[in-house]
């Protein structure tokens, strides 16, 4: 998803996917392969459960941050003056990954990924039947994955709401009460 400044310019559409474009009506008609979106918190309700990308610009990032789980940022080492920024997160989100530096026509960047500080504490969006289905999912892929590779990679498995962060805690703390009772 990409604001309309964005939308405007890209020449064509990202190849092998959807690209949602947040334009009002009088904006008029978009090019082949932009679909537009006049109603953001709408359009992410709709697509609770599907992984959204949001690429800019600064507004559209500000309007959708609090909604975000990770964030995919390449931090590049030098001034451009730019004029427009992307909004404070560090005091609720942690660096999981950081790769780099890269250097590629003379500018230094790095790949950083960042993961919400608070995601298990916050609410489940999911309907009473989406979450019990996500729960059950949840516990069979732990169970599965915990048998098949000795162990449990309870995070793996959290990548699609914030129910299945809790499902991993709850396998998380079903697997150390059997370790112990082992």
């Amino acid at each position: 998803m990409m604001g309309f400044a964005t939308y405007q310019e890209f020449e064509r559409p990202v190849h092998d996917r959807d690209n949602f474009v947040v334009a009002r009506p009088e904006s008029g008609k978009l090019r082949p392969g932009f679909v537009g979106v006049s109603d953001v918190t709408s359009f992410l309700d709709e697509h609770e459960s599907e992984l959204v990308w949001i690429i800019g610009g600064a507004a559209l990032f500000a309007k959708t941050l609090a909604d975000a789980d990770e964030l995919y940022l390449t931090q590049l080492d030098r001034d451009f003056q730019c004029t427009k920024f992307f909004p404070t997160f560090s005091d609720s989100f942690e660096r999981v990954s950081d790769d780099g530096p890269h250097v590629e026509s003379g500018i230094s960047f790095r790949f950083q990924v960042w993961r919400r500080r608070d995601r298990i504490r916050r609410a489940c969006r999911h309907s009473v039947e989406v979450a019990t289905e996500l729960f059950l999912i949840g516990i069979l892929r732990f169970l599965i994955e915990a048998v098949s590779k000795g162990g449990s990679k309870s995070e793996a498995i959290c990548n699609r709401c914030h129910f299945h962060l809790r499902v991993c805690d709850l396998a998380y703390e079903i697997e150390r009460l059997v370790v112990r009772q082992a």
